[in-house]
C-alpha cells in the first residue's frame, strides 16, 4: 500500500512537472510573438513570469528590449546592466542609448567607449546615424571620441559593404566583400553578406558555400544556418538542410519562423505529415498568420484531404480572395469534378491578375474536358507565351494544324 501511494504522489509531481513545462513553453512562444509583432507590453509581461521560472540570458535581453522599445529607460538600464558580463557589445550599445535618451550624457559617453572597445561594436555610421543619440551629436565629447580609430580596416570595409547594400549598389558590395575575403578567407561576417547577395543573384552554388563556410566558423549563428538551409534547398539538398533545421532549432526552439522553415524542408523531402505537425504548431500561437494557414491547405492537399483543404480554404477566400487563394481551390473543385466552379475559380483569378499563367493552363485542360478546342488552344498560346512550360507540350498535342 505504501508502494502504491509513494508511485502516486510520484506520478502526480511528474504530471505537474510536466504541466508547468507546458505552460512555460507557450508562454515563450507567445511572449516571443508579440515582440515579433511590437506588442512589447503584452511580450514583457510573459517573459517576466518565464524569468521568474527559468532564469536566462535570452529571455533577460528580450525584458531589456521590451522596456527599451516601451520608452522605460530606467527600467530598461537595470535589465541591461544585468546583461554586460554576458554580452558586452549588445548591452554598452542599449546602456549609452539609455542614457542618451535620458539626457545623461556623461555615463551615455561612458558605455560608448565600453562599446566601441568591444568585439562585436555597431558600425560608426550605424552609432552616428541612430537617432537615440540627437542630444550628444553637437557636443564636444561627440567630436573627440571619433578622433580614434576604434575600427580595424576589415571592420570599415565590412561597413562599406553593408553601406553599398543599403544603398542598393549590390556589385560594388560584392566587389568589397571580395577585397575583405582576399585579405581574410575566415572572415565570417563577410562570408555571410556575400552568400546572401549570390542568394539574390540566384548563384546557389557560390552562396551555398559561403553558408557553409561561415557557419563552420560559427556553429551557433542562427542567421548564418537561415541561409545555409535556404541555400541546401535550392541545390535540392533536403536532407542537409533537414538536419540544419534540427541544429537551427537547438539553438532556439522557440521561433517559430525556424518550424515554418523546417516544415517547408520536410515537404521537399515529401514527409507533408511531418511539415503539417510543424506547420499546426506555428498555427496554434499565430491563429490569425494567413500565410501559415494557406501552407497548411497545401500540404492538407499533399496528403490527399481534399475535402479538409476545401472547407479551409472556403474560410480563407471569404476573409481574403487573393488569386493565390482562389487558384488553389479552383485547382481543388477540379479535382472533386466541380469543372464549373473551378472555371468561375480561374476566370477570377485572371481578373485579378491578368499575367497568372497558370489559370489559362487550368482553363485551356477544362476547356479540352469539354472538346472545347478553340478555347483550349487560346488559353494553351497564352500560358505559354506568359512562360508556363507545361503548356508547350499540351500544345503541340492538341494545337498542331
Amino acid at each position: 500500500m505504501k508502494i502504491f501511494y509513494f508511485l502516486l504522489i510520484f506520478n502526480s509531481l511528474i504530471i505537474s512537472s510536466f504541466a508547468q513545462i507546458q505552460s512555460l513553453d507557450d508562454k515563450y512562444f507567445t511572449a516571443n510573438l508579440f515582440f515579433e509583432k511590437g506588442n512589447f507590453a503584452e511580450a514583457k509581461t510573459l517573459f517576466l513570469e518565464i524569468y521568474e521560472k527559468q532564469k536566462n540570458n535570452d529571455v533577460l535581453k528580450k525584458i531589456a528590449l521590451s522596456e527599451y522599445f516601451l520608452n522605460h529607460f530606467e527600467n530598461a538600464i537595470q535589465e541591461f546592466e544585468k546583461l554586460e558580463k554576458f554580452d558586452k557589445s549588445f548591452s554598452t550599445i542599449y546602456l549609452s542609448k539609455c542614457y542618451a535618451k535620458l539626457n545623461r550624457p556623461e555615463k551615455a559617453f561612458i558605455y560608448l567607449k565600453h562599446h566601441l572597445q568591444s568585439k562585436n561594436k555597431w558600425s560608426e555610421a550605424q552609432i552616428k546615424l541612430d537617432s537615440d543619440f540627437e542630444t550628444l551629436k553637437n557636443s564636444q565629447s561627440w567630436k573627440e571620441i571619433w578622433l580614434n580609430d576604434w575600427y580595424t580596416r576589415e571592420e570599415i570595409k565590412l561597413a562599406e559593404a553593408e553601406f553599398y547594400i543599403k544603398i542598393d549598389k549590390k556589385e560594388q558590395a560584392l566587389e568589397t566583400l571580395d577585397e575583405i575575403l582576399n585579405d581574410n578567407i575566415n572572415a565570417d561576417k563577410a562570408l555571410f553578406l556575400r552568400g546572401k547577395l549570390l542568394f539574390e543573384f540566384e548563384d546557389y552554388k557560390n552562396a551555398y558555400l559561403d553558408a557553409k563556410k561561415a557557419s563552420e566558423i560559427d556553429k551557433f549563428n542562427e542567421q548564418y544556418l537561415i541561409l545555409l538551409i535556404k541555400t541546401s534547398n535550392k541545390l535540392k539538398k533536403y536532407k542537409f538542410s533537414l538536419e540544419n533545421c534540427e541544429n537551427l532549432l537547438k539553438i532556439n526552439r522557440f521561433n517559430l519562423n525556424y518550424y515554418r522553415l523546417r516544415a517547408e524542408t520536410h515537404a521537399y523531402l515529401g514527409n507533408f505529415q511531418s511539415a503539417l505537425t510543424d506547420i499546426d504548431l506555428c498555427l496554434k500561437y499565430d491563429s490569425d498568420n494567413e500565410d501559415l494557414f494557406f501552407q497548411q491547405i497545401k500540404y492538407q492537399i499533399s496528403l490527399g484531404e481534399t475535402w479538409n483543404a476545401l472547407k479551409a480554404i472556403n474560410q480563407l477566400i471569404a476573409k481574403n480572395p487573393k488569386p493565390d487563394y482562389l487558384l488553389e481551390r479552383g485547382k481543388l473543385f477540379l479535382q472533386t469534378n466541380n469543372w464549373n466552379a473551378a472555371k468561375t475559380d480561374f476566370s477570377q483569378v485572371i481578373d485579378y491578375m491578368p499575367n497568372m499563367a497558370e489559370a489559362y493552363y487550368q482553363l485551356a485542360l477544362i476547356s479540352l474536358k469539354e472538346n472545347d478546342k478553340k478555347n483550349a488552344c487560346f488559353f494553351l498560346k497564352k500560358a505559354q507565351k506568359l512562360g508556363f512550360s507545361e503548356a508547350a507540350e499540351v500544345l503541340e498535342k492538341n494545337c498542331t494544324e
